[in-house]
């Protein structure tokens, strides 16, 4: 009889083995798919600081398609910042639009004022937004935690990656394209200074990759400012000029137009913001001064292999 019961006792121990196997009791294996950790999607979104603004992730798929509904969504905090989290992996775009309760503002930062409509709001002042930006990425893993900033230079690189047809190694060209144009070492990681914020442009620590972002940003509202448009039209007529030019801009116009937005010009609007700056007392000003000229001094001079306005 003891033989007998141990038997059993046996038996039963191997079918409850073989059970909780079968019931995914391995969820601890991390080769195990349901155990797949979430990736993290965050970053600023900024053109002057976008307050309570809508962000979407779409995934991409491996043929080059954006999906046509978002995998994951929030909305930016007081100072622009988002987080997603996305359970799936591979290409993604990510797209900052306005609120549908109206809600989005835009924090301006061209230090003349910004332009919207009939009004103008001074610098550092909340103005209501009305426009979309992107930014793409080539590759995300499970549980990887990455930097995607969405700015005007963001929003270059996505509509280029687009119109090339969106692969791993065309994200990467087009937003490392966009990189080298204007000196700055990673778009999506480098996180532009709110130049708005009287102690982030008194920090001596600021790197210099994210003052001239920031600048560059504020650019984009003088412009638009400048010709009597909007930053909207600003952000379209950059992506139709930098497409038509091949993944370039042309140097300097020949004759004003508002349909062309020439290098020099971007340049010369980032120089004179950071420059009305300059009595706040803005750490490494002129570090920062200096490498925009010298980024349009290179572009001048390569004016002969760019697109040129005829």
């Amino acid at each position: 009889m003891p033989k007998i019961q141990s038997q059993f006792y046996l038996l039963l121990l191997t079918c409850l083995t073989i059970t909780l196997s079968a019931c995914g009791g391995g969820n601890n294996n991390p080769d195990n798919p349901q155990a797949t950790e979430a990736a993290k999607l965050g970053g600023v979104a900024s053109k002057g600081l976008l307050i309570n603004a809508k962000v979407e992730a779409y995934a991409i798929s491996a043929a080059g398609v954006i999906a046509d509904t978002a995998i994951a969504s929030t909305q930016t905090d007081e100072f622009g910042i988002y987080e997603l989290e996305v359970s799936a992996s591979g290409m993604f775009l990510v797209k900052v639009s306005p609120a549908a309760d109206g809600s989005s503002k835009m924090r301006c930062d061209a230090f003349a004022g910004c332009s919207h409509g009939a009004n103008v709001f001074a610098f550092g002042e909340l103005m209501p937004m009305d426009f979309s930006m992107e930014a793409i990425v080539s590759s995300v893993d499970a549980g990887e935690n990455i930097r995607v900033a969405v700015t005007p230079l963001t929003h270059l690189a996505a509509q280029y990656a687009q119109n090339a047809g969106v692969t791993p190694t065309a994200i990467d060209e087009a937003n490392q394209r966009i990189a080298m144009l204007f000196g700055i070492v990673d778009i999506l990681e480098t996180q532009p200074l709110d130049i708005t914020n009287k102690a982030s442009i008194e920090n001596i620590a600021a790197s210099i990759d994210a003052s001239k972002y920031g600048y560059f940003n504020a650019a984009i509202a003088s412009i638009a400012s400048a010709n009597q448009s909007d930053i909207a039209n600003v952000l379209g007529t950059l992506s139709t000029n930098y497409i038509n030019g091949d993944g370039e801009l042309i140097a300097k116009e020949s004759t004003d137009s508002a349909e062309v937005i020439s290098f020099s010009e971007i340049t010369s609007a980032a120089r004179n913001n950071a420059e009305m700056l300059s009595s706040t007392g803005v750490a490494n000003k002129q570090t920062v001064i200096d490498d925009i000229v010298n980024l349009d001094l290179l572009s001048s001079a390569s004016a002969a292999d760019s697109p040129t306005e005829t």
